[in-house]
């Protein structure tokens, strides 16, 4: 009797101890233990993201918008970056001079030059002075700063994003390294951010940032960034 209490036991502690290795491997996002330094990691994904020579962006603000041109303000957009000094994009932005309607617009800049379309039609095409949506949100700048400027980070978690196994960083920074997510910045305010970098590539998969940039934002404000088609060919040209 004594013998079968002592197994029973035994059973008892090893379905415990198989249970709180499942509940810390199970995808709750907590910390592997072979976790890399996270200043190290951060330091090798901002070198590894300079390297790339184009990709594929997602940026929203979770439901919110921020000014750009043209008074509109953009809840979102998504395209394409080829570096040196190329970018397309789809906007869906709201404009606040025509009683908050939804328009959606479509954006190419190249070099010191670009266009938009007429939000009414999408296909009369409109040069602006200068480039000033990329002024206004420029994924390739704004990117490597955020990682580079990521102070006291932490891994936080091992997590899959899209077909990528990623460490999920953690850490604040000063909103002033963020110039390039917005034209009217200004230095002073703490951000959160999070930063989900590629465990086999060590590329940047995710970037999301909390806080304000500029005096007009609130100070939640949240701004999230998606990354792939890295090295992919990407074709892009003034407007015809």
């Amino acid at each position: 009797m004594a013998g079968a209490r002592t197994r029973a036991g035994a059973w008892a502690a090893a379905l415990a101890c198989l249970l709180l290795a499942a509940c810390a491997g199970g995808g709750d996002g907590g910390a592997a233990d072979d976790a890399p330094d996270a200043r190290a990691l951060l330091e090798r994904a901002a070198e590894r993201f300079r390297a790339v020579e184009s990709f594929h962006f997602v940026y929203d603000f979770d439901g919110d918008s921020a000014p750009i041109v043209l008074n509109l303000e953009m809840e979102r957009a998504e395209g394409d970056v080829a570096r040196p000094d190329r970018m397309r994009a789809a906007v869906r932005a709201i404009a606040p001079q025509l009683g908050r309607i939804r328009v959606e617009v479509d954006f190419v800049g190249v070099g010191d030059s670009s266009w938009i379309t007429n939000p009414f039609n999408r296909e009369e095409w409109r040069a602006l002075d200068g480039n000033p949506v990329a002024s206004a949100f420029d994924p390739a700048a704004g990117i490597e700063a955020a990682v580079r400027a990521v102070a006291d980070p932490v891994v936080t978690g091992a997590e899959r994003v899209g077909e990528a196994d990623v460490w999920r960083v953690e850490g604040t920074l000063d909103s002033g390294a963020l110039d390039a997510f917005v034209s009217d910045g200004e230095p002073g305010h703490e951000v959160r951010a999070t930063v989900w970098i590629d465990r086999e590539r060590f590329l940047v998969r995710r970037v999301r940032l909390v806080g304000r940039l500029a005096a007009d934002e609130r100070a939640d404000l949240v701004r999230r960034i998606e990354l792939s088609g890295f090295d992919q060919p990407v074709a892009i040209e003034p407007p015809s």
